[in-house]
C-alpha cells in the first residue's frame, strides 16, 4: 500500500513539473514578443483618404482689355418679311366696295416693317392691268396690294418667285410698273434686256451710308417657260422646267463679280428656293450656295 502510495506521488510530482515547465515556455516566448513589439517603432502612416485635401484657390481671371469702340460707326435694321402670298380670300378681306386696302391684315408685322431702317419681303403674286384676281394656283392681284406694302413701309420687293409668271410676260411687265408707281423698287425680274445687264440686274442702295448690293433669284416658275426672253426671270437652274438640277453656275458667277466691282459694303442675295412645308436642308439648293461665297 506504502508503495502505490509512493508511485503515484512521484507521478503527480512529475505532471507539476511538466506543466510549469509548459507554462514558464509560453510566458517566455509572450514576454520575447512583447519586448520585441516594444523595440519596433511604428510605421508612419499617411493621412487616411478620408482626409479632404484642401482646394486650390482659383485664380482671379485678368481683366479683359478694354474694346475700342470705333468712332463715327452707324447702325442699320434690314427687315424681311419673306414670301407675301395673296390668296382670293384675302383679297375679299382687303376690298370695301370700292378699293382694296391691305394695311389692316398687316397690323401684326407693320411695326417691324416701318421701324426699321430698309423693309423688304418677296411677292408671289402678280399686278396684270386686270379686274380678273384669282388666288391658287395663278395669282393675279389689284394694285391695292402694292400700294397697301408701299403704306406699312417695305422699300423693296423681290420679284423672283415661282409665281412671277403666273400673269405671263405681260403680267411680269405690269407688276413691275405698278411697284414703282408706288414708289417700290424691285430686283429679280425685268422688262427688258437692257434693265437685265444695267449692273447685272443688280440694285444698290445705300442705308445710314451703308451700302449695299441686292440681287434675287428664283429655282422656277411653276412651269411657266421664259423662252425668248429668258433675260426676264434670275432663275438659277437652267433646268427649271424638268429636274432642277443643273445650276447655271456662269451667270450666279458673273452676277457676283459684277456685285464685288461694285465695292459696296455689303452684299444681300435673296433666294426663292425650298420645297414647300418641308424643314432642313435640301442637298439640290444648298450646293448653290458656294456660288455666293468668295
Amino acid at each position: 500500500m506504502n508503495f502505490v502510495k509512493g508511485i503515484l506521488s512521484f507521478v503527480f510530482a512529475v505532471l507539476v513539473i511538466l506543466l510549469g515547465l509548459v507554462v514558464w515556455g509560453n510566458y517566455s516566448l509572450y514576454r520575447s514578443e512583447a519586448v520585441a513589439a516594444e523595440s519596433t517603432p511604428t510605421p508612419f502612416v499617411p493621412p487616411t483618404q478620408a482626409v479632404v485635401e484642401e482646394e486650390e484657390e482659383e485664380e482671379e481671371p485678368e481683366p479683359e482689355e478694354p474694346v475700342e469702340i470705333p468712332q463715327n460707326t452707324v447702325e442699320i435694321t434690314l427687315a424681311y418679311a419673306g414670301d407675301l402670298v395673296c390668296h382670293s380670300g384675302l383679297n375679299a378681306e382687303a376690298f370695301d366696295g370700292e378699293t382694296y386696302d391691305y394695311t389692316t391684315l398687316m397690323d401684326g408685322c407693320v411695326s417691324y416693317i416701318s421701324n426699321a431702317d430698309f423693309s423688304v419681303c418677296c411677292l408671289e403674286t402678280t399686278f396684270p392691268d386686270t379686274t380678273d384676281y384669282t388666288g391658287y394656283p395663278m395669282f393675279k392681284s389689284p394694285a391695292g396690294l402694292a400700294t397697301s406694302l408701299s403704306t406699312v413701309g417695305f422699300d423693296l420687293i423681290t420679284t423672283a418667285s415661282n409665281h412671277c409668271m403666273d400673269a405671263y410676260k405681260g403680267g411680269l411687265d405690269a407688276t413691275l410698273d405698278v411697284l414703282e408707281e408706288n414708289g417700290i423698287d424691285h430686283v429679280g425680274t425685268y422688262r427688258t434686256r437692257e434693265e437685265r445687264d444695267e449692273n447685272n440686274g443688280i440694285v444698290v442702295k445705300e442705308i445710314n451710308g451703308i451700302s449695299i448690293a441686292f440681287l434675287a433669284y428664283t429655282y422656277g416658275t411653276n412651269g411657266m417657260p421664259v423662252e425668248g426672253f429668258d433675260y426676264a426671270v434670275n432663275l438659277f437652274f437652267k433646268d427649271y422646267l424638268t429636274d432642277l438640277s443643273v445650276i447655271d453656275y456662269d451667270m450666279l458667277d458673273a452676277d457676283m463679280a459684277a456685285a464685288r466691282a461694285l465695292n459696296t459694303d455689303l452684299i444681300v442675295v435673296f433666294m426663292h428656293w425650298g420645297i414647300e412645308y418641308r424643314n432642313g436642308i435640301i442637298r439640290e439648293f444648298n450646293s448653290v450656295t458656294g456660288a455666293f461665297v468668295d
